[in-house]
């Protein structure tokens, strides 16, 4: 009786990894590069943790487009490719006075670079944080991908041009847990042809 039940199970397990998020990063081994020193700088922080131990600072300095960037393998581009959502933690503490705050999402790879504005210019009066998930649905994007790339990177900007003031800058953001999640889970009917199917295999090989 026990053997009747295994591949079924097995096939749930499948379908189970293939909707499990994956996370790409969590800052507990470091931050990411700064482009320009002179106007971000990055650090470990115990602040806004949403997974592990730290999450990532950046310090704003003073609104320039520059960025911060984290490289990684052919293996995160798969993982990218293989699902349609980036999701990541942010946090911009409360100030004394207003401040208005933005954050830009990009990635970069063989196949090009793509970029969202994920926070768009939020209004903060004083005294007031701001804290939420982020999800930037790349599914557009990824119609037109190529499969397969050698390198990936993950961009975070601050500012574009022109919207530094001296209300807004300097700033804090912090960010934490960032991945990817929205791979294509099978169709209810396509389990049950799938267990269907393994069932078959199983009482052919019993009966063999």
């Amino acid at each position: 009786m026990r053997g009747k039940f295994i591949l079924p199970l097995a096939a749930f397990a499948i379908v189970q990894s293939a909707s499990a998020v994956y996370l790409v990063e969590s800052f507990e081994n470091g931050v990411y590069t700064v482009a320009n020193a002179s106007s971000k700088a990055v650090s470990q922080s115990t602040l806004n943790v949403t997974d592990g131990n730290f999450s990532m600072k950046i310090d704003d300095l003073n609104g320039g487009w520059s960025f911060t960037w984290g490289g990684y393998s052919s293996a995160v581009y798969d993982k990218w490719f293989a699902n349609t959502k980036m999701l990541i933690d942010v946090y911009f503490p409360a100030r004394a006075d207003f401040q208005q705050v933005q954050l830009v999402l990009a990635t970069n790879s063989d196949n090009g670079w793509d970029q969202k504005e994920a926070v768009g210019w939020k209004w903060l009066n004083a005294g007031q944080d701001y804290r939420a998930t982020i999800e930037w649905d790349y599914s557009a994007q990824k119609d037109n991908s190529i499969t397969t790339s050698s390198w990936f990177q993950i961009h975070l900007f601050g500012a574009v041009p022109g919207k530094g003031s001296a209300v807004s800058y300097p700033c804090d953001i912090y960010v934490d847990n960032i991945r990817f999640d929205g791979a294509p889970v099978p169709e209810p009917m396509t389990l049950i042809a799938l267990g269907g199917g393994l069932l078959a295999v199983a009482a052919r090989r019993r009966r063999k």
